[in-house]
C-alpha cells in the first residue's frame, strides 16, 4: 500500500501540534518517520490473523496462483498452500464474503487469499468493527477519537501513527489527542491518571493519589547519574498537594545493589518480579 498520500495528510497534523507527544521530542522523531515514509506491505503469512477478502478463480488467475511445497496446483488451492502473484495473472475479487461466482466467467470454483492482514492494519481495524462504523453510533461518537494513548516507544510508528493516517482518512478525526511514551507502563495499572508529564525530558504520570511514576530502561538502575538525575529532575517539580511517593517502573529485573541504591534516593522500585506494586 502506497502510504505517500496518508502520509502528506498527518505531517501538517503533527508540525501544528494538533497532537501533544510527551516527550516533545518524539514529534521530530515521527516526522522523520512520515518523511522517509515506506510502502506497507499489507499480507502475513501466519497462522492467525484476519485473512484477506480477496478471492480468486483459479481459470482466470492462470499462473498467477503458484503451488508451494511442491503441491499440485489443485492440491495446493485446496489446502491454501499457494502464494500470489498479480504480476503472474492473479485476478482478485474483493468482497467482505466468498462470491457466489466469478464475475468474470461465472465459474463458481473460488479460493480465498491465503494470507492475512499485518497485525497493525488489523489493530487499526478495530474502532471501527467494533463501535458501528461508517454509521454513526453512540459507541462511536462516545468512545472515537479517545484522549490519550500511553504505549512504548518501539510501536510509535508501526501502530500508533497508522491508526492516526486510518482514522483521519477513514473517519476524518484524529484517534488521540495526545501520546505519551510510558515503556511498559499503562495507565490503567495505577491510581486513576491526573496529569501527563514531561520533566525535564523524562516522561512521568501524576495520579490521583499524587503518587508519581516514572518507567526507567533497566541498563539504566545501575547507574547513580541516572539516579541523580532523576532526584534533580523531580526536585524542581512541585504540584499542588505534594507527591505522596515515587515510583519507579522498569521494565526487567533490578539487582539488590541496584535497587537499594534507588530506595536510598526515596523511590520505590516497582519491577517485574514486584508487579504488585501498582495493585
Amino acid at each position: 500500500m502506497n502510504m505517500q498520500a496518508l502520509a502528506a495528510k498527518i505531517a501538517p497534523v503533527l508540525e501544528s501540534g494538533q497532537i501533544d507527544y510527551v516527550p516533545e521530542r518524539f514529534r521530530d522523531y515521527a516526522l522523520e518517520w512520515l518523511e522517509n515514509i515506506r510502502d506497507w506491505a499489507l499480507s502475513r503469512q501466519i497462522w492467525w490473523g484476519h485473512r484477506i477478502p480477496a478471492w480468486y478463480c483459479p481459470a482466470c488467475s492462470g499462473d498467477g496462483l503458484i503451488p508451494l511445497g511442491g503441491l499440485e496446483r489443485d492440491a495446493a488451492l485446496r489446502e491454501g498452500s499457494f502464494r500470489v502473484s498479480v504480476e503472474g495473472g492473479a485476478r482478485p475479487i474483493v468482497s467482505r464474503a466468498r462470491p457466489a461466482v466469478c464475475p468474470d466467467c461465472g465459474g463458481a470454483e473460488l479460493v480465498q487469499d491465503p494470507d492475512v492482514l499485518d497485525t497493525w492494519f488489523s489493530s487499526a481495524l478495530w474502532p471501527f468493527a467494533t463501535l458501528g462504523w461508517p454509521e454513526d453510533t453512540e459507541d462511536l461518537r462516545y468512545f472515537h477519537p479517545t484522549d490519550l494513548m500511553i504505549t512504548a516507544r518501539d510501536i510509535l510508528y508501526l501502530w500508533v501513527l497508522r491508526m492516526v493516517m486510518t482514522s483521519r482518512e477513514t473517519a476524518d478525526v484524529l484517534f488521540f489527542e495526545q501520546s505519551a511514551d510510558m515503556m511498559a507502563l499503562y495507565h490503567e495499572k495505577v491510581s486513576p491518571v491526573r496529569q501527563i508529564l514531561d520533566l525535564q525530558g523524562l516522561p512521568a504520570i501524576l495520579a490521583e493519589n499524587q503518587t508519581l511514576v516514572l518507567p526507567l530502561a533497566v541498563d539504566y538502575a545501575s547507574w547513580s547519574q541516572e539516579s541523580d538525575r532523576l532526584s534533580r529532575a523531580i526536585a524542581q517539580y512541585n504540584p499542588p498537594g505534594g507527591i505522596s511517593r515515587r515510583v519507579l517502573y522498569i521494565s526487567g529485573r533490578v539487582s539488590p545493589l541496584a535497587r537499594s541504591q534507588l530506595e536510598a534516593r526515596g523511590f520505590t522500585v516497582a519491577d517485574e518480579a514486584r508487579a504488585e506494586i501498582y495493585r
